[in-house]
């Protein structure tokens, strides 16, 4: 293979050089694929070594696909053989490969950024972690009054909790909302409350055979309900703009 047509003399140099390792330090636009994929050709062609032998591993897809298609111009035939990948692609197919040997199976997915975000959101709903709390944690005003040896208690009281007192409240007042629709469900099933203790769903379920002649023994019942419902949401709501600190700056 004639590769002086298209090497320079320090690039031809590091093609043939194949005792021992090698180092190239080279700038961007030097020529480094360039290098490689001829040193790859050179190495098959001439000191015939098989293409299975050699791995070529880069950190980008695109300097990957793009050294692939070099190799397989220079090489043709057998170049299909040459391992050339990213560094997280060649990792990927060794744990694959391998992985049956420390015990693990070769199913396993990786997750990247957004899915390891994802995957934690999803923990903490279920796990019932305030998420506000914890990025609280990690403020600067947090990191200030830890400097000049603010106790613990004052940091949670006076600097964390006004902070993330909102979503307490918020979700504090809609499980209030939820905790009333569920007792009046349970109750209009006859699974709640038992007579003659007044409750709102019981007394719509027991209206439900006079309304055609009393609807209103229904209705007002069913109003009340929403109304308690909706109500604790809109205090909720006014509570969390009138404690937050962050709304009055």
């Amino acid at each position: 293979m004639d590769i002086e047509v298209t090497l320079n003399k320090e690039q031809n140099e590091a093609v043939r050089t194949i005792d021992g390792p090698l180092l190239i330090i080279a700038g961007a636009g030097s020529g480094k694929t360039r290098v490689l994929t001829h040193r790859t050709a050179y190495l098959i062609k001439e000191c015939g070594v098989a293409p299975w032998n050699i791995c070529a591993i880069t950190f980008t897809n695109k300097a990957a696909g793009e050294m692939r298609e070099r190799i397989d111009r220079l090489v043709g035939f057998g170049s299909e053989g040459i391992w050339v990948a990213t560094f997280h692609a060649s990792c990927v197919r060794i744990l694959r490969r391998f992985a049956d040997r420390v015990g693990y199976g070769t199913n396993f997915a990786i997750y990247d950024a957004d899915d390891q975000l994802t995957l934690m959101k999803r923990l903490f709903k279920e796990r019932r972690i305030d998420t506000q709390m914890m990025k609280e944690r990690g403020n600067e005003y947090i990191e200030a009054a830890q400097s000049i040896n603010c106790s613990k208690l004052r940091i949670i009281f006076i600097h964390l909790l006004p902070n993330c007192i909102s979503p307490i409240i918020v979700q504090a007042t809609m499980s209030i909302a939820t905790a009333i629709m569920c007792a009046t469900g349970l109750s209009f099933l006859g699974l709640g409350v038992p007579a003659p203790t007044p409750e709102w769903g019981s007394m719509a379920s027991s209206a439900r055979q006079y309304f055609r002649d009393y609807w209103w023994l229904v209705t007002f019942p069913g109003l009340a309900i929403m109304a308690s419902a909706f109500a604790f949401n809109l205090l909720g709501d006014g509570l969390r703009d009138a404690l937050d600190p962050k709304l009055k700056r």
